[in-house]
C-alpha cells in the first residue's frame, strides 16, 4: 500500500504495525500524517526502523533504504505527526557494536567498489548473517534484558505511538 496515500477513511484504524517500512519512503513525514489521518482516537502504532543514521552503507543502499535514523529522529518525527509516542527502545544493542565496525567497514571500501562487487559483497553480507548461533544467543539475552531495561542505542529503533 502506499502511506503517502491511504485508502481508509479517516479514524478507521484501531491499530498498525510498520516494521522496517518508513526507512524505504522519500518523504516519511508525510507518511506519518496520513498513518495518523487513518487512525482512530486511542489507536495504537508501531514502528520500527534502522538506526544509526551514520551507518549507511551499500547493503543499506542495496535494500531501497533511504535513510538510517538518529537518536531520537523516530519519535520526534511522529509527535510531529500528532501522535504521542507511549514507548521507545532499540533492538540489537548487544551485537551493535560489531554491526557499527562492519558498516563502517562497508563505507571505506564500498566506496571503490564496483556495482557488481558491492552486489556479491551483499549477497556474501546476507548469507553470514543469516543464521548465526551466536546473534541467536546475544538476541536471547537481549529480549530478557529488555523486560527491565531502555537500551540507549541498537540496530533498529522501536517506537509504540497513539493517537489521543
Amino acid at each position: 500500500m502506499n502511506l503517502k496515500k491511504i485508502p481508509f477513511h479517516d479514524n478507521s484504524i484501531d491499530a498498525a504495525v510498520c516494521l522496517n517500512v518508513l526507512e524505504h519512503i522519500e518523504n516519511d513525514k508525510r507518511a506519518l500524517k496520513e498513518i495518523f489521518r487513518v487512525m482512530k482516537g486511542g489507536g495504537i502504532v508501531c514502528f520500527v526502523v534502522p538506526y544509526g543514521k551514520n551507518l549507511y552503507d551499500y547493503y543499506d543502499e542495496s535494500i531501497f533504504h533511504k535513510r538510517r535514523y538518529g537518536k531520537k529522529e523516530l519519535a520526534k518525527k511522529v509527535c510531529s505527526a500528532g501522535f504521542k509516542v507511549t514507548y521507545e527502545n532499540y533492538i540489537g544493542t548487544v551485537i551493535y557494536p560489531a554491526f557499527a565496525i562492519k558498516k563502517h567497514w562497508n563505507q571505506l571500501h564500498g566506496r571503490r567498489m564496483s556495482n557488481e562487487e558491492k552486489r556479491r559483497a551483499f549477497t556474501k553480507d546476507q548469507d553470514t548473517a543469516k543464521d548465526s548461533r551466536l546473534g541467536h544467543l546475544l538476541m536471547g539475552m537481549e529480549y530478557l534484558l529488555a523486560e527491565k531495561m531502555h537500551f540507549p542505542f541498537g540496530i533498529r529503533n522501536v517506537v509504540l505511538a497513539e493517537k489521543r
